[in-house]
Formats: C-alpha cells, structure tokens, sequence
C-alpha cells in the first residue's frame, strides 16, 4: 500500500469517526433518552411497580398501561427543562454512567439507593468498595460506559434557534403534560393506592432518587459544618465501680451479622460453638435502628432512640462515648472497619493498618484477629478505675464474605469463593457467610478468655452487639441497606449479648431481669453502656440500662 493510499485511509477513518451518523432534532433526541431511561434504567421501578398492582384487587389494563407511560412523560418533561444546546450530550453522558452502578445493584442485589444508601457510599473506604467488584460488574460497567460514549458520539443534535427551540419545547411538553394528566386521571385511584402502600417504590426512580440523595448528603455537609455541639449533659461524672479493681468495658460493635443464623437464637448449626462455654447473656429478639452502618452505629451510641433519630442531628450531639470521656473515663475507639461514622470524632481513636506487616492483613483488609493485641495493648496501659474500649469489627461484611477468615476456619463447604454473590448457590453463599458468624465468635471467645485471665487484677463487662442483619437471597435480595419500614427481618434483627469477667449468678438473674422487661433494639445500648462503664448522667434511662441495679463488688466469687 502506497503512502498516499495510507493517508487517503486515515483521512477517511478520521471522517468516519469524527462525522456522527445519526441527525436528530432536539426533541428527537429527548424522546429517544427518555425512553431508554423508562425502559432500560427503571426496569427495576416498573417491575416492582407491576408487582405491587397485581397484589391490589381489580388492577385495570389502563394502569399497566399508564405507569410506563407517566414515567416516560415526567423523565421527558425533566430532560426538556434541563437539557440544552452542547451540554445536552455530556450532561446525560455523565448522568447515564453515572446510573449505571445503579441500575447493576438494584437488578443484581435488590438495593435502593436513597439517603441512607448513598451516606453509606460517600463514607465508605476503598477497600470496601473494591469488595463489590466482580468480573460481572467490572464487565457490566464498561460494556454500557462504551455503550453510551459511542451512541452519543455517534449522534449530531441539531437546534433550533432559541426562539424557534422554545416554541418546539414548550409544545412538546404542553402535549406529554395534557396525556399524562388524562392518564393519572384515568386510573387515579390505583396510582393512589400503588403509590400509599409501597411508599419505597419512588426511591427506585433513575436518575431522581440517586440525585436527589447525593445532593442532599453534600448539603447536610454543609450545613453540620456549621453546627455547634449539643451537650446533652455537661456534668456528667463516674458513680465509681463497687469493688476495688479497675474495670474495662469493651464494646464489640459486630458487622453484618444477623441474628436468626446465631446459635443463641435457635439456629441448629454451631455458630456459637466457641463463645458458648463462656455463657453470655443472649438478648433475643433485638431490632437494629438501621439497615446500614452509616446509620446504625451512630444511632446505638446516641441517647435517641430510632423513632427520633436523624444522622444530622446525632452527628453533633454529644453520644455516650462522649459523656463516658467528659466523666473521666479513658475512652479509645479501634477501628478494623471503615469508620465509626463519626461517632469516635471527639475521643481517642485509631484505625487498623491494613499495610501491616501480618499474616492477617492483605494490603486491602485485615482479618479481625489483629483487635486481640490491640485490646490486649489498651489493658495493659489502662490507667484509671474506668476505662472503654470499643473494638469495630469487619465481622460478615460482604459481598466478599470468604475474605473474613482464614481458609483453613472453614466449618461448612462448599463456599462462595467469589463477590459476584447471586452467581453462587445458596448452599454454598449461606456456608460461607456463616464462617464469618463462627469466626467472629472464635474472636469473641478469645476476648472473654483474655479477660478472664485477668479477673483477679482487673474487672470487665463485654457488650457485643451487630450494626444490622443481611440479606442472603432471600426474596431477591442480597445485602443490606433496604428502606426500613419494607427491610426484611433478616436485615433488621441483630445479635447482641453481654458478659462480665466474674458472672456471679446475683449478677446474671440481675441482667436477665432486666433484659426480660424490655423491648430489646439499638436504644438500649446507649444507656446499657453508660450503666457498663457506672457513668451517672442525666441522660440516663434507666429503663433501658440492661445492668441497672446489678452492680457486684470485687469480693464476690468467680466462675
């Protein structure tokens, strides 16, 4: 091939490229996006839609019909308003790449990416994140990020002059209004009805909801920089422990462990197996105050309970990590998770290293064995009568559930040695999540056997308790992080249990009293803690203390 033969080739190459092959007006192209976002982007919304209907009696024709159709009209009329002139192709670029992780985990993991979802993402670290990778996903999001790059490279909008442009617009929308409104009038009372008793359908809309939530994260940003902190008590002052030992109390904050594949709640495998002995005390039945972490650790920490609770009310408002400090109290925060949602933002705190230089750290996680020697450190530099120390665990955290332990500590096979969770069998994803439930419970046994060695020179309380539940397959589902008022139970029952190094029987009958009298859920931490660590505040509810009344002096014998 002759040089001029080459240079024709490439000049003609560069056209090809550089010339788009499609013409479309303005409103053309409108109609083509809004469309591929109804049926492509909001498949999941339409298909939940449709089932919600055929669960309400005497669904008509008109309504199936109509619900595409107003989604159509009202992601038309949006992309009218906001679409316009050369920002109209990169603007839906980065909005369509953007959607896509979306649309990857509603269809694969049945999550929704409302408020809560998107704290979780923002807050997040990039090791977590990098767990959710797969070769699905990866390819997923390449194959459509190639995808929408190429159909808009691919295509030339052509507009009007602004008058002419407006006049166009304002028609098209007038037109899609007018048949949207004969549509929601046509079946209004379905609309109604769909709409009352599946509130959660709306946080499955792409792009609003995702949008919607992000800016509304970075505003609550904002506007919590500039808030003060609410002291809730600015007195508050250690009761003094009974005996003459100082005493620890360590808050295990556990990780995506649900309760129903506990042992202690009637699970028939051994989970539990190496904890058992040492006898904790179970309570059954607890209700966690969120579905995501972002949520539920800075909820159990603060003094209100979950039907008040607001992330940007309790982010400056003094939680009992806080109080327990300001009382005298030696308070440290390890954490072998992502963050403590800012719960640990005004105590010690120290994050696990996971570029350590041990068999259990891998450069992006570290099994959580590596808190044993941190605790075993905090004991031996415990200084004063009272002291805290709250280990954050990576626990069960998914979807690579088969990272939480070594592979030697398999107790079921076969396991899901992968991310990609819902392409595993059942048998093998629910084996390999509950390895983690009975490595976190080896770790647990190891805690109590380490106190228990040292119960003659020091006196301790251990207060375990789990974030929120996870979704195993179980109706679609995978994960965690589902609207609370439509979250299955196994997202929203958690394990929680307690021990004390001497468990004098006085005391247990004590606890177990206590415990028996209330309506177990995050709100009984707060102040089981403060009653733990005998900080006396009037913050305090001591309804909700599961050890009030049940302090033991030092004399009193041991297991």
């Amino acid at each position: 091939m002759t040089a001029a033969e080459k240079n024709g080739g490439g000049k003609l190459l560069a056209r090809i490229v550089k010339r788009p092959m499609l013409a479309l007006s303005s409103r053309q192209f409108l109609l083509i996006v809004a469309a591929l976002y109804t049926a492509l982007f909001n498949l999941p919304f339409l298909l939940h839609g449709y089932a919600a209907a055929f669960e309400t009696p005497n669904t008509s024709i008109t309504f199936l019909v109509a619900l595409p159709l107003l989604l159509f009209g009202i992601l038309y009329l949006t992309f009218s308003a906001t679409l316009w002139s050369r920002l109209a192709k990169p603007l839906i670029g980065i909005v369509s790449i953007a959607s896509l992780p979306v649309l990857y985990g509603e269809l694969t993991y049945g999550v929704v990416f409302d408020n809560d979802m998107m704290r979780n993402i923002f807050e997040t670290d990039l090791s977590e994140a990098l767990g959710y990778l797969s070769v699905g996903s990866i390819g997923f999001l390449l194959a459509g990020s190639a995808a929408t790059i190429t159909a808009l490279m691919s295509i030339e909008i052509r507009h009007q002059p602004i008058k002419q442009e407006l006049i166009g617009r304002a028609a098209s929308t007038s037109l899609v209004l007018f048949l949207g409104l004969i549509l929601t009038y046509g079946c209004y009372g379905e609309f109604a009805a769909t709409a009352r008793n599946n509130n959660h359908l709306k946080r499955e809309l792409v792009p609003f909801e995702w949008i919607d939530s992000a800016a509304d994260y970075w505003a609550d940003r904002w506007i919590d920089s500039q808030q003060a902190l609410v002291v809730i008590d600015p007195a508050p002052k250690q009761s003094g422990h009974p005996g003459s030992l100082p005493h620890i109390t360590v808050v295990i904050v556990g990780e995506t462990a649900r309760a129903d594949h506990f042992q202690y709640s009637g699970y028939p495998r051994a989970t539990n197996q190496f904890t058992e002995k040492f006898e904790p005390i179970y309570i059954a039945n607890m209700s966690s105050c969120g579905t995501a972490t972002a949520i539920s650790v800075p909820c159990m920490f603060s003094d209100l309970n979950r039907n008040k609770f607001a992330i940007d009310t309790a982010k400056y408002r003094q939680n009992a990590l806080d109080l327990s400090a300001l009382a005298g109290t030696e308070v440290v925060w390890i954490d072998n998770n992502s963050s403590c949602k800012g719960v640990c933002t005004r105590v010690e705190h120290r994050r696990i290293d996971i570029n350590r230089s041990t068999p259990e750290c891998d450069g992006s996680y570290c099994l959580d064995e590596v808190l044993i020697e941190e605790l075993r450190a905090e004991i031996q530099s415990q200084s004063g009568e009272e002291k805290i120390v709250v280990l954050h665990e990576i626990g069960s955290h998914g979807p690579t559930y088969y990272r939480r332990y070594q592979r030697t500590d398999a107790l079921f096979t076969p396991e899901c040695l992968r991310s990609d969770i819902q392409n595993c069998s059942n048998e093998a994803l629910v084996n390999t999540y509950d390895n983690t439930i009975a490595h976190s419970d080896r770790l647990h046994a190891d805690i109590m056997a380490l106190l228990a060695e040292k119960k003659d020179a020091l006196s301790s309380t251990v207060i375990y308790v789990s974030d929120h539940g996870e979704s195993l397959g179980e109706g679609g589902l995978y994960l965690h992080g589902m609207p609370y008022m439509v979250a299955p139970e196994s997202q929203t029952k958690v394990p929680m249990w307690v021990w004390e190094s001497r468990d004098e029987r006085t005391w247990r009958d004590c606890v177990e009293r206590n415990r028996d009298q209330m309506q177990p859920s995050h709100d009984i931490v707060f102040h089981s803690l403060l009653g733990a660590a005998h900080i006396e505040t009037t913050a305090m509810n001591h309804e909700l203390n599961l050890f009030q009344g049940c302090e033991m002096p030092d004399s009193i014998s041991s297991i």
